[in-house]
């Protein structure tokens, strides 16, 4: 490929000296030619430039994903923290609970029957006062 200096040469060269058509012919090939190969070098450049950007976007978006697989493990570990935590406290409502049942079903001690007696004997001696103060009336 030819620099800038090295054309303007030629084109003196062609200019100031006389050359028969088919040098003539020879030299605009060669200038077509380094022409078209100046075209095909920017466009490798361009391609150039474009796939850098396209490996600096991957790059930008391999991090991210870096990011979100990070933020995916770190939700599923509060997940499983919360999960255990609910199955503790299950756990224990469970364990809770069935000591509720136990005692509803045991039968009740001696005092506690005493107390149920006396309670009811009560609650009788009540009504029938007031069925007295009733039947006063």
């Amino acid at each position: 490929m030819l620099t800038e200096v090295e054309r303007k040469i030629l084109y003196k060269i062609v200019k100031s000296e006389n050359f028969d058509s088919v040098e003539i012919e020879l030299m605009n090939r060669m200038l077509y030619l380094d022409d078209e190969l100046r075209h095909e070098v920017d466009q490798k450049h361009i391609a150039e430039d474009a796939l850098a950007e396209l490996f600096h976007e991957k790059h930008e978006a391999d991090l991210k994903a870096s990011t979100l697989v990070d933020e995916k493990n770190e939700l599923e570990d509060e997940l499983k923290k919360a999960q255990a935590g609910l199955c503790v406290t299950i756990g224990v409502f469970d364990k809770s609970l069935e000591e509720m049942e136990k005692e509803a079903n045991e039968p009740k001690s001696n005092i506690e029957q005493e107390f149920s007696r006396l309670f009811e004997m009560s609650k009788a001696e009540l009504r029938e006062i007031e069925k007295k103060h009733k039947d006063k009336k």
